[in-house]
Order: C-alpha cells, then structure tokens, then sequence
C-alpha cells in the first residue's frame, strides 16, 4: 500500500479527523487533468487539539516514523512539548524512508473546520483519502505570501486555472 494511504487508513481506522493539504491535495484534483506537481511531502491538516495531535502523532511513531518539531527531534510525546508545539502553531515533521509527512495545525488563509466541512473524498487503493477542497487549498497558498508559493502559483498558472473550472 502507498505509505501515504497507509498513513489515512491509519488516521481513519482510529477516528482522527484530518484533510491533505498544500501540493499534495492539489495533486489529487490535478490527476483528473493528467498533470502531475512534483512535490517532497505530504501536508496533513489535523484540528489543533491536543487529543488529536497526541494521536496523530503516535500512529505516526508506530508506522516507523522519526518525528521533528523546530527542526529539533521530537522522542517523546510530553504533553508540554506538545502543548508548545500547539501555541506555535509549528508542523511537525514525520520522516520514514519512504515518505515524509507535514502534520500541521494551521495553514494559511483558512481553517481545518472549513477544510473539514469542504473536503473531497478520494478513493485510493480502497481507502477514503480526505482532501482539502481545491479551491480552498490554491487560496491558502495565495494568502501564505511565501516565495515558494508564489513560484508554485506562477508556474502551474494554467494547470490550476483548467482543475478549477
């Protein structure tokens, strides 16, 4: 199984709410087109809860994931550290051989009960995969103002025109 799916089997099988976000959930729309976005990761929305962080974040550990918040190595799941983590709105970074999950609470111009509400269902290798509306995620990445995005914008210009028609 794709270790992505895995990852929202896994999510699915133990109730955790979630949206694929950023490139990745844009990809899922941009298939119907035939073009696909190259990117390295996969970005997973999640409520900024700590119940739901706390859960994300184990399922993650049990799939072989190593696990990164600030850059710095995240070994325990203390319920201080990811409290901050929760204040600082920052991603936390799961890295395996072969994927690499963003598990963020936050994303620009939006919020998860929106994306939630919004959401598209993908079935993928028999998995109901959750995604991001696309209109909503080409928004958040207008509204984020980081130079990557904006690169990503121009870039696939036409691309994103022709899904959101």
């Amino acid at each position: 199984m794709d270790p992505y799916v895995e990852v929202c089997k896994r999510f699915e099988d133990e109730h955790l709410r979630y949206v694929i976000v950023g490139v990745f959930g844009i990809n899922f729309y941009s298939q119907q087109t035939g073009h696909l976005i190259t990117t390295a990761d996969c970005d997973i929305l999640i409520p900024a809860q700590l119940t739901a962080l706390r859960k994300a974040l184990r399922i993650l550990v049990a799939m072989g994931f190593s696990l990164k918040a600030g850059g710095e190595p995240l070994q325990e799941l203390d319920p201080v550290v990811l409290k901050g983590i929760l204040r600082a709105r920052a991603l936390v970074r799961g890295d395996r051989k072969d994927a690499r999950v963003d598990l963020c609470t936050q994303i620009a111009g939006t919020q998860f009960v929106r994306l939630w509400r919004t959401q598209r269902q993908f079935l993928v290798e028999g998995v109901a995969v959750r995604v991001g509306a696309l209109d909503e995620l080409v928004a958040s990445k207008q509204s984020a103002d980081r130079p990557k995005d904006k690169l990503f914008l121009e870039q696939h210009k036409e691309v994103i025109q022709s899904m959101l028609r």
